[in-house]
């Protein structure tokens, strides 16, 4: 009702004071609207409590859009649908079309079914590794997920954001290939490549919702840190379906506050600048 409302206004107004000189809790670049799914379509996230709810939140802007790959996730016609009614629409915070790509190959293809990349021109483009879990070691998985990411970050695809790096890898203890997982699994030459290829191509990492379980890891801490001190920009991503998963972008706004990041070090898209 009305007072739930104006207590969770309170309490974004109360997060704008304590954020006043940190990176922001103000931007949520990796939202899904699913409701525009041919497929089971979820009433809640429609783009108007998808983005009202970031508003709450305390977000300054927002991306939400959809998966770009095709079926099983949205068919084109989708996506344009979405694409028309996030531009025709009012809403309490500027939200901008996002388009999740899919990482296709180790030379950086991205998934863009029918050109329609180029139909509905997505202001955020996050190019995220979506294969499944079907590797039998960790070397394996660790180089297959290192080319990939590296592909799409050198390939000058049209990609803003790498999206989720190493999401997939608490599959690996699901699958008893590792007991636990933890970025020290990681060699450091791998992450200081992907460091100075973000650089170098001037494409954000994505700190995402699935991190969230491994702040306290040292190795991961470790990079994030060298990241910054390399000049890596950076986009939080909560990787929300729902509205009830986009809180997890104010815990990783307030890890990057934690970490030195500065506004000027955030991702930001062109139309926002």
């Amino acid at each position: 009702g009305q007072g739930r409302r104006t207590e969770t206004r309170k309490s974004a107004d109360d997060r704008r004071g304590m954020f006043a000189s940190a990176p922001s809790a103000w931007s949520d670049w990796h939202t899904h609207a699913t409701f525009y799914r041919g497929v089971d379509p979820r009433e809640s996230a429609r783009l108007e409590p998808m983005i009202s709810t970031g508003a709450e939140l305390g977000l300054q802007m927002m991306g939400i859009g959809e998966h770009v790959n095709g079926q099983p996730k949205p068919a084109p016609k989708y996506y344009e649908r979405l694409a028309r009614d996030l531009r025709r629409g009012s809403f309490p915070i500027p939200a901008y079309l996002m388009a999740e790509v899919d990482i296709l190959d180790e030379v950086g293809h991205i998934s863009n079914p029918d050109g329609l990349l180029q139909r509905t021109r997505p202001d955020v483009v996050i190019a995220s590794v979506q294969r499944p879990c079907r590797y039998t070691t960790l070397d394996e998985y660790l180089n297959i997920y290192h080319a990939l990411m590296m592909g799409a970050v050198t390939a000058e695809n049209g990609a803003h954001i790498l999206g989720h790096p190493w999401h997939s890898a608490s599959r690996l203890v699901d699958k008893g290939i590792v007991s636990a997982w933890h970025f020290g699994m990681i060699p450091r030459p791998m992450l200081d490549e992907l460091i100075d290829a973000l650089c170098a191509h001037k494409v954000a990492l994505e700190i995402n919702s699935r991190w969230l379980s491994l702040v306290d890891d040292p190795h991961l801490r470790a990079f994030v840190q060298r990241a910054r001190e390399a000049g890596v920009r950076v986009a939080v991503g909560s990787d929300a379906h729902t509205p009830e998963r986009m809180a997890s972008a104010v815990a990783l706004n307030r890890f990057l506050e934690e970490m030195g990041f500065t506004r000027e070090q955030l991702w930001l898209p062109e139309r926002a600048r």
